[in-house]
C-alpha cells in the first residue's frame, strides 16, 4: 500500500507561485506513487495547530511542501507524525531527524 500524503502550501510565503507549487506537489506524488489525498492552500500558519493534529491519522506517511519555509516553525512538530518532503530543494526530512535524497 502506498503511503497517504498531503500537500501544504502557504500563500503568504510566495503568493505568486501557489498554482505552480500545487502542480509540482501533484507531480512529485505521482512520481513517488503516493496516495495524495489533498493539498491545503493556507493563507498563513494560523490553522496549523488543527491541520497538524489531523496528520496523525493512521496511514498518513508524508507531507509535501514547496520549501521548508512553508512549514516554518512547525517542521519538527509535523515530523513527529510523518516524513516531510520539500520540492525546493528536493529533500526528505525523516521522522528520525535525518535529511536525505
Amino acid at each position: 500500500m502506498n503511503p497517504r500524503g498531503y500537500g501544504i502550501v502557504r500563500a503568504d510565503v510566495s503568493p505568486s507561485s501557489v498554482d505552480g507549487y500545487v502542480r509540482d506537489i501533484r507531480a512529485l506524488a505521482v512520481e513517488r506513487s503516493w496516495d495524495l489525498r489533498a493539498i491545503f492552500v493556507e493563507p498563513s500558519d494560523i490553522w496549523f495547530p488543527l491541520l497538524v493534529t489531523s496528520l496523525g491519522v493512521p496511514g498518513t506517511g508524508v507531507v509535501i511542501v514547496p520549501t521548508p519555509a512553508h512549514l516554518g516553525g512547525w517542521m519538527d512538530v509535523v515530523r513527529r507524525s510523518v516524513e516531510v518532503w520539500t520540492l525546493y530543494p528536493l529533500m526528505r526530512w525523516s521522522r528520525t531527524g535525518d535529511n536525505c535524497e
